[in-house]
Protein backbone atom coordinates (compact mmCIF):
# COMPACT_ATOMS: atom_id res chain seq x y z
CA UNK A 1 0.00 0.00 0.00
CA UNK A 2 1.01 3.66 -0.67
CA UNK A 3 -0.25 6.26 1.49
CA UNK A 4 0.56 9.39 0.36
CA UNK A 5 0.33 12.65 2.24
CA UNK A 6 1.40 16.26 1.27
CA UNK A 7 2.21 17.48 4.43
CA UNK A 8 5.60 18.16 4.97
CA UNK A 9 7.01 16.98 8.79
CA UNK A 10 6.94 17.64 11.12
CA UNK A 11 3.68 19.58 11.46
CA UNK A 12 1.50 20.62 13.80
CA UNK A 13 -1.47 20.28 11.75
CA UNK A 14 -4.38 17.74 12.99
CA UNK A 15 -4.35 15.53 9.93
CA UNK A 16 -0.42 15.13 9.66
CA UNK A 17 -0.99 13.42 12.82
CA UNK A 18 -3.99 11.59 11.58
CA UNK A 19 -2.17 10.80 9.11
CA UNK A 20 1.02 9.26 10.48
CA UNK A 21 -0.61 7.75 12.64
CA UNK A 22 -3.59 5.64 10.63
CA UNK A 23 0.01 4.82 8.08
CA UNK A 24 1.64 3.12 11.48
CA UNK A 25 -1.79 1.01 12.20
CA UNK A 26 -1.64 0.24 8.48
CA UNK A 27 1.55 -0.72 8.43
CA UNK A 28 1.47 -3.36 10.96
CA UNK A 29 -1.02 -5.25 9.09
CA UNK A 30 0.34 -4.53 5.29
CA UNK A 31 3.75 -3.81 3.52
CA UNK A 32 2.96 0.12 3.50
CA UNK A 33 5.05 3.42 2.47
CA UNK A 34 4.03 6.72 3.94
CA UNK A 35 5.39 9.00 1.10
CA UNK A 36 5.53 12.69 2.30
CA UNK A 37 6.78 15.58 0.43
CA UNK A 38 9.52 16.85 3.23
CA UNK A 39 10.92 16.06 6.57
CA UNK A 40 13.13 17.82 8.53
CA UNK A 41 13.67 15.19 11.24
CA UNK A 42 15.25 12.03 10.51
CA UNK A 43 13.05 8.78 10.64
CA UNK A 44 13.86 7.74 14.04
CA UNK A 45 13.04 11.50 15.70
CA UNK A 46 9.64 11.54 13.69
CA UNK A 47 8.27 8.40 14.84
CA UNK A 48 9.04 9.18 18.14
CA UNK A 49 7.55 12.33 18.16
CA UNK A 50 4.63 11.21 16.86
CA UNK A 51 4.60 7.79 19.08
CA UNK A 52 4.51 5.57 16.02
CA UNK A 53 5.66 2.21 15.87
CA UNK A 54 9.07 1.11 14.13
CA UNK A 55 7.16 -0.48 11.45
CA UNK A 56 6.04 2.12 9.18
CA UNK A 57 8.04 3.12 6.22
CA UNK A 58 8.38 6.59 5.98
CA UNK A 59 9.65 7.55 2.31
CA UNK A 60 9.99 11.40 2.23
CA UNK A 61 10.34 13.06 -1.11
CA UNK A 62 13.38 15.34 0.36
CA UNK A 63 12.20 18.58 -1.55
CA UNK A 64 13.58 19.99 1.56
CA UNK A 65 16.61 19.87 -0.40
CA UNK A 66 15.16 22.10 -3.29
CA UNK A 67 14.54 25.72 -3.27
CA UNK A 68 11.01 26.99 -2.85
CA UNK A 69 11.48 29.43 -5.10
CA UNK A 70 11.78 26.47 -7.62
CA UNK A 71 9.26 23.92 -6.37
CA UNK A 72 6.64 26.73 -7.10
CA UNK A 73 6.93 26.79 -10.81
CA UNK A 74 6.66 23.13 -10.58
CA UNK A 75 2.49 21.59 -10.57
CA UNK A 76 2.06 18.46 -8.86
CA UNK A 77 5.94 17.82 -7.80
CA UNK A 78 5.25 15.99 -5.56
CA UNK A 79 2.78 13.79 -6.79
CA UNK A 80 4.58 13.24 -9.87
CA UNK A 81 7.47 11.96 -7.93
CA UNK A 82 5.44 9.40 -5.70
CA UNK A 83 4.11 8.41 -9.03
CA UNK A 84 8.22 7.94 -11.02
CA UNK A 85 9.17 6.41 -7.58
CA UNK A 86 6.59 3.67 -7.35
CA UNK A 87 6.81 3.23 -11.31
CA UNK A 88 10.67 2.58 -11.21
CA UNK A 89 10.98 -0.40 -7.93
CA UNK A 90 10.55 -3.75 -8.91
CA UNK A 91 7.91 -4.59 -5.63
CA UNK A 92 5.18 -1.81 -7.28
CA UNK A 93 5.22 -3.61 -10.57
CA UNK A 94 4.89 -6.88 -9.61
CA UNK A 95 1.60 -8.45 -10.99
CA UNK A 96 1.28 -10.78 -8.44
CA UNK A 97 0.74 -8.35 -6.00
CA UNK A 98 -2.61 -6.42 -4.62
CA UNK A 99 -1.48 -2.70 -4.89
CA UNK A 100 -3.13 -0.03 -3.28
CA UNK A 101 -2.92 3.98 -3.25
CA UNK A 102 -4.56 5.49 -0.05
CA UNK A 103 -5.01 8.96 -0.07
CA UNK A 104 -6.95 11.87 2.19
CA UNK A 105 -7.05 15.21 1.05
CA UNK A 106 -8.75 16.43 -2.17
CA UNK A 107 -5.45 17.70 -3.91
CA UNK A 108 -4.76 14.16 -4.01
CA UNK A 109 -7.79 13.05 -5.01
CA UNK A 110 -8.09 15.46 -8.19
CA UNK A 111 -4.40 14.31 -9.39
CA UNK A 112 -4.63 10.59 -9.13
CA UNK A 113 -7.86 10.48 -10.42
CA UNK A 114 -6.43 11.70 -13.59
CA UNK A 115 -3.54 9.11 -13.14
CA UNK A 116 -5.97 5.88 -12.85
CA UNK A 117 -7.66 7.16 -15.62
CA UNK A 118 -5.06 8.09 -18.18
CA UNK A 119 -1.63 5.70 -16.65
CA UNK A 120 -2.13 2.46 -17.46
CA UNK A 121 0.42 1.58 -14.68
CA UNK A 122 -1.91 2.36 -12.08
CA UNK A 123 -5.04 0.53 -13.85
CA UNK A 124 -5.07 -2.56 -11.54
CA UNK A 125 -4.18 -0.89 -8.57
CA UNK A 126 -7.40 -0.35 -6.27
CA UNK A 127 -7.41 3.05 -5.38
CA UNK A 128 -9.06 4.27 -2.04
CA UNK A 129 -9.94 7.93 -1.34
CA UNK A 130 -11.00 9.21 2.92
CA UNK A 131 -13.12 11.91 2.33
CA UNK A 132 -13.20 14.47 5.38
CA UNK A 133 -15.34 17.27 6.28
CA UNK A 134 -16.98 18.35 2.94
CA UNK A 135 -13.62 18.27 0.89
CA UNK A 136 -13.66 21.29 -0.21
CA UNK A 137 -17.47 21.51 -1.60
CA UNK A 138 -20.03 24.27 -0.22
CA UNK A 139 -22.78 22.82 1.68
CA UNK A 140 -26.03 23.98 1.02
CA UNK A 141 -28.50 24.79 3.79
CA UNK A 142 -29.65 21.47 6.08
CA UNK A 143 -32.21 19.47 3.85
CA UNK A 144 -32.21 20.90 0.51
CA UNK A 145 -31.11 19.88 -2.73
CA UNK A 146 -28.97 20.01 -4.32
CA UNK A 147 -26.57 19.57 -0.75
CA UNK A 148 -23.16 21.03 -1.99
CA UNK A 149 -23.72 24.49 -4.12
CA UNK A 150 -21.12 26.00 -6.91
CA UNK A 151 -21.99 29.79 -7.35
CA UNK A 152 -18.65 30.58 -9.19
CA UNK A 153 -17.36 29.63 -12.23
CA UNK A 154 -14.40 28.27 -9.80
CA UNK A 155 -16.84 26.55 -7.38
CA UNK A 156 -18.51 24.74 -10.57
CA UNK A 157 -15.66 23.84 -12.04
CA UNK A 158 -14.05 22.45 -8.80
CA UNK A 159 -17.29 20.50 -8.07
CA UNK A 160 -17.97 18.98 -11.46
CA UNK A 161 -13.57 17.43 -11.15
CA UNK A 162 -14.03 16.12 -7.70
CA UNK A 163 -17.55 14.35 -8.97
CA UNK A 164 -15.75 12.76 -12.20
CA UNK A 165 -12.51 12.02 -9.52
CA UNK A 166 -14.78 10.77 -7.06
CA UNK A 167 -16.47 8.29 -9.91
CA UNK A 168 -12.91 7.16 -10.92
CA UNK A 169 -11.81 5.90 -7.01
CA UNK A 170 -12.45 2.38 -6.03
CA UNK A 171 -13.03 2.93 -2.30
CA UNK A 172 -14.38 6.74 -1.21
CA UNK A 173 -14.70 6.13 2.51
CA UNK A 174 -16.30 8.76 4.65
CA UNK A 175 -15.41 9.34 8.80
CA UNK A 176 -19.40 10.58 9.15
CA UNK A 177 -22.73 9.16 8.08
CA UNK A 178 -23.56 12.62 6.77
CA UNK A 179 -20.64 12.96 4.43
CA UNK A 180 -21.29 9.57 3.11
CA UNK A 181 -25.16 10.10 2.44
CA UNK A 182 -24.50 13.60 0.91
CA UNK A 183 -22.16 12.70 -1.23
CA UNK A 184 -24.33 9.36 -2.63
CA UNK A 185 -27.05 11.45 -3.07
CA UNK A 186 -25.15 14.29 -5.07
CA UNK A 187 -23.38 11.85 -7.41
CA UNK A 188 -27.53 10.04 -7.63
CA UNK A 189 -25.61 6.96 -6.31
CA UNK A 190 -22.78 6.38 -8.68
CA UNK A 191 -20.63 6.90 -5.47
CA UNK A 192 -21.73 4.90 -2.29
CA UNK A 193 -18.94 5.34 0.62
CA UNK A 194 -18.63 3.67 3.27
CA UNK A 195 -18.34 4.89 6.58
CA UNK A 196 -15.45 4.44 8.59
CA UNK A 197 -15.23 6.62 11.64
CA UNK A 198 -12.40 8.34 13.48
CA UNK A 199 -10.07 6.62 15.88
CA UNK A 200 -7.52 7.55 19.20
CA UNK A 201 -4.27 7.03 19.24
CA UNK A 202 -4.62 7.46 23.21
CA UNK A 203 -4.41 4.53 25.43
CA UNK A 204 -7.73 3.52 26.73
CA UNK A 205 -7.75 3.86 30.65
CA UNK A 206 -8.25 -0.15 32.03
CA UNK A 207 -10.72 0.37 34.41
CA UNK A 208 -14.58 1.55 34.09
CA UNK A 209 -14.39 5.14 34.87
CA UNK A 210 -16.03 6.25 38.90
CA UNK A 211 -16.51 9.70 38.58
CA UNK A 212 -16.00 11.86 41.99
CA UNK A 213 -15.98 15.61 41.61
CA UNK A 214 -13.85 17.71 44.08
CA UNK A 215 -14.26 21.38 45.61
CA UNK A 216 -13.26 22.78 42.14
CA UNK A 217 -13.93 21.97 38.68
CA UNK A 218 -12.31 21.90 35.64
CA UNK A 219 -13.95 22.12 32.27
CA UNK A 220 -11.96 21.24 29.64
CA UNK A 221 -11.36 21.22 25.72
CA UNK A 222 -8.84 19.76 23.81
CA UNK A 223 -8.47 21.28 20.38
CA UNK A 224 -8.06 24.10 17.77
CA UNK A 225 -9.37 27.37 19.84
CA UNK A 226 -11.28 29.25 17.37
CA UNK A 227 -15.04 30.41 17.34
CA UNK A 228 -15.66 28.42 14.41
CA UNK A 229 -15.52 25.19 16.87
CA UNK A 230 -17.50 26.89 19.19
CA UNK A 231 -15.16 27.85 22.23
CA UNK A 232 -16.71 31.30 23.10
CA UNK A 233 -19.64 29.08 24.26
CA UNK A 234 -17.70 27.49 26.58
CA UNK A 235 -16.26 30.75 28.17
CA UNK A 236 -19.43 32.55 27.61
CA UNK A 237 -20.76 29.52 30.15
CA UNK A 238 -18.89 30.79 32.87
CA UNK A 239 -21.34 33.59 33.04
CA UNK A 240 -24.11 31.48 34.65
CA UNK A 241 -22.16 29.24 36.43
CA UNK A 242 -20.26 30.07 39.86
CA UNK A 243 -16.65 30.24 40.63
CA UNK A 244 -15.88 26.85 41.95
CA UNK A 245 -15.90 25.90 37.81
CA UNK A 246 -12.81 27.20 35.66
CA UNK A 247 -12.18 26.25 32.04
CA UNK A 248 -9.04 24.65 30.55
CA UNK A 249 -8.14 25.03 27.35
CA UNK A 250 -5.28 22.84 25.51
CA UNK A 251 -4.76 23.74 21.93
CA UNK A 252 -3.70 26.20 19.12
CA UNK A 253 -4.86 28.92 16.56
CA UNK A 254 -5.57 27.94 13.45
CA UNK A 255 -2.41 29.29 10.99
CA UNK A 256 -5.05 30.36 8.48
CA UNK A 257 -7.08 32.08 11.06
CA UNK A 258 -5.00 33.28 14.35
CA UNK A 259 -7.11 35.93 15.50
CA UNK A 260 -6.42 35.89 19.33
CA UNK A 261 -9.08 39.41 19.99
CA UNK A 262 -12.04 37.41 21.38
CA UNK A 263 -10.01 35.34 24.00
CA UNK A 264 -8.16 38.59 24.68
CA UNK A 265 -11.23 39.86 25.49
CA UNK A 266 -11.98 37.21 27.97
CA UNK A 267 -9.07 37.26 29.61
CA UNK A 268 -9.51 40.63 30.10
CA UNK A 269 -12.62 40.86 31.48
CA UNK A 270 -12.42 40.71 35.74
CA UNK A 271 -15.19 37.62 35.79
CA UNK A 272 -13.33 35.46 33.12
CA UNK A 273 -9.52 36.48 33.80
CA UNK A 274 -8.99 33.92 36.88
CA UNK A 275 -11.22 31.45 35.64
CA UNK A 276 -9.49 30.78 32.44
CA UNK A 277 -6.44 28.86 31.48
CA UNK A 278 -4.81 28.84 28.39
CA UNK A 279 -2.98 26.24 27.63
CA UNK A 280 -0.21 25.45 24.25
CA UNK A 281 -0.81 22.11 22.59
CA UNK A 282 1.41 19.43 23.72
CA UNK A 283 2.95 16.00 21.76
CA UNK A 284 1.00 13.59 21.84
CA UNK A 285 2.53 11.96 24.27
CA UNK A 286 1.65 14.48 27.27
CA UNK A 287 -2.33 14.46 25.57
CA UNK A 288 -3.73 12.08 27.94
CA UNK A 289 -2.28 13.49 30.68
CA UNK A 290 -4.24 17.05 30.12
CA UNK A 291 -7.84 15.33 29.38
CA UNK A 292 -7.31 13.49 32.82
CA UNK A 293 -6.66 16.50 34.35
CA UNK A 294 -10.01 17.91 33.25
CA UNK A 295 -13.18 16.87 35.05
CA UNK A 296 -15.69 17.22 32.73
CA UNK A 297 -14.37 17.65 28.62
CA UNK A 298 -16.83 19.71 26.41
CA UNK A 299 -17.50 18.85 22.07
CA UNK A 300 -18.60 22.10 21.19
CA UNK A 301 -20.08 23.56 18.08
CA UNK A 302 -20.62 26.71 16.23
CA UNK A 303 -23.71 27.59 13.90
CA UNK A 304 -21.76 26.81 10.48
CA UNK A 305 -23.69 23.93 8.59
CA UNK A 306 -19.39 22.57 7.98
CA UNK A 307 -18.68 22.11 11.69
CA UNK A 308 -22.12 20.98 12.75
CA UNK A 309 -23.17 18.93 10.02
CA UNK A 310 -19.57 17.49 8.36
CA UNK A 311 -16.57 17.76 10.85
CA UNK A 312 -16.11 14.42 12.89
CA UNK A 313 -15.72 15.49 16.59
CA UNK A 314 -12.01 14.48 16.70
CA UNK A 315 -11.24 14.75 20.08
CA UNK A 316 -14.56 12.85 21.32
CA UNK A 317 -12.81 9.80 20.54
CA UNK A 318 -9.94 10.94 22.74
CA UNK A 319 -12.19 12.19 25.28
CA UNK A 320 -13.81 8.58 25.18
CA UNK A 321 -11.10 6.39 25.62
CA UNK A 322 -9.94 8.15 28.68
CA UNK A 323 -13.35 7.71 30.62
CA UNK A 324 -14.51 11.34 31.18
CA UNK A 325 -17.76 12.94 31.05
CA UNK A 326 -18.79 14.44 27.84
CA UNK A 327 -20.95 17.42 27.67
CA UNK A 328 -21.72 18.11 23.86
CA UNK A 329 -23.60 20.41 21.55
CA UNK A 330 -26.71 18.84 20.18
CA UNK A 331 -25.80 19.19 16.57
CA UNK A 332 -26.17 16.46 13.86
CA UNK A 333 -22.39 15.10 13.59
CA UNK A 334 -22.41 14.80 17.29
CA UNK A 335 -25.95 12.85 17.51
CA UNK A 336 -24.31 10.35 14.99
CA UNK A 337 -21.91 9.41 18.26
CA UNK A 338 -23.97 10.10 21.06
CA UNK A 339 -26.80 9.67 23.10
CA UNK A 340 -28.29 11.96 25.40
CA UNK A 341 -27.54 10.67 28.90
CA UNK A 342 -26.28 7.61 27.82
CA UNK A 343 -23.21 8.28 27.02
CA UNK A 344 -23.04 11.83 27.09
CA UNK A 345 -25.23 14.73 27.63
CA UNK A 346 -26.40 17.20 24.73
CA UNK A 347 -26.94 20.64 25.21
CA UNK A 348 -28.60 23.00 22.69
CA UNK A 349 -25.43 25.10 21.27
CA UNK A 350 -26.14 27.87 24.09
CA UNK A 351 -24.22 29.19 26.72
CA UNK A 352 -26.81 29.39 29.45
CA UNK A 353 -27.73 25.43 28.43
CA UNK A 354 -24.16 24.58 28.36
CA UNK A 355 -23.96 25.62 32.19
CA UNK A 356 -27.30 24.17 32.92
CA UNK A 357 -26.09 20.63 31.69
CA UNK A 358 -22.70 21.38 33.10
CA UNK A 359 -24.40 22.13 36.94
CA UNK A 360 -26.79 18.85 36.17
CA UNK A 361 -23.73 16.31 35.55
CA UNK A 362 -21.50 18.16 38.70
CA UNK A 363 -24.50 17.46 40.86
CA UNK A 364 -24.45 14.26 40.34
CA UNK A 365 -21.82 11.86 40.04
CA UNK A 366 -24.01 8.89 39.62
CA UNK A 367 -24.97 10.37 35.99
CA UNK A 368 -21.50 11.49 35.44
CA UNK A 369 -20.27 7.59 36.25
CA UNK A 370 -23.25 6.29 33.85
CA UNK A 371 -22.36 8.78 30.89
CA UNK A 372 -18.69 8.11 31.13
CA UNK A 373 -18.78 4.42 31.60
CA UNK A 374 -21.31 5.15 27.98
CA UNK A 375 -18.40 6.21 26.55
CA UNK A 376 -15.80 3.90 27.88
CA UNK A 377 -17.55 1.49 26.60
CA UNK A 378 -18.35 2.44 23.22
CA UNK A 379 -14.55 3.79 22.70
CA UNK A 380 -13.25 -0.03 22.33
CA UNK A 381 -14.22 0.40 18.43
CA UNK A 382 -12.25 4.01 18.41
CA UNK A 383 -8.58 2.24 17.98
CA UNK A 384 -6.31 3.30 14.77
CA UNK A 385 -5.47 -0.93 14.88
CA UNK A 386 -9.07 -1.76 14.91
CA UNK A 387 -9.97 1.05 11.96
CA UNK A 388 -6.72 -0.11 9.99
CA UNK A 389 -8.44 -3.65 9.91
CA UNK A 390 -11.85 -1.98 8.64
CA UNK A 391 -10.13 -0.30 6.06
CA UNK A 392 -8.33 -3.55 4.87
CA UNK A 393 -11.75 -5.31 5.06
CA UNK A 394 -13.18 -3.03 3.00
CA UNK A 395 -11.00 -3.64 0.48
CA UNK A 396 -11.22 -7.24 0.39
CA UNK A 397 -14.84 -7.09 0.20
CA UNK A 398 -14.97 -4.54 -2.66
CA UNK A 399 -12.12 -6.62 -4.45
CA UNK A 400 -14.29 -10.19 -4.34
CA UNK A 401 -17.33 -7.80 -4.98
CA UNK A 402 -15.19 -6.95 -8.62
CA UNK A 403 -13.94 -10.03 -9.26
CA UNK A 404 -17.45 -11.63 -8.73
CA UNK A 405 -19.11 -8.82 -10.90
CA UNK A 406 -16.01 -9.92 -13.23
CA UNK A 407 -16.93 -13.42 -13.56
CA UNK A 408 -20.51 -13.12 -14.02
CA UNK A 409 -20.18 -10.99 -16.77
CA UNK A 410 -21.51 -8.09 -15.84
Amino acid sequence: MAYVHPRDYPSTEVNALQAIQMAAALSEITDLEFFIPKTYQNTKNLKKKYDVGESLKIKSMNFQLVPDFILKDIPDYFEKAVAANVQMKAEWRDPSKMKVLFVRDPKELLYWARQKKENPFFRDWVFVFEGHSTIGLLPNKEGSNPVFIAESEDEKRYATEVMECLKAFDIVLCVTQSLANALQLWTNGEVIPYLIRHASPLSRVEQPPDIKFGEKIILGYVGQISQYKGVNVIFEALRYLPEIFEVRVIGGFHKRNSNRDWVDLYKQDLLFSNRIEIRDAVPIGQVAQEIDSCDILIQPASTDIRNTNFEAPLKSFDYMVRGKPIIIADVPCHRELYRDGENGLLYDTTAEDLAKKILTLASNSILASKIACGAWDQSVEYDYLVRANKILSQIEHSLWNSSNRTSSGK
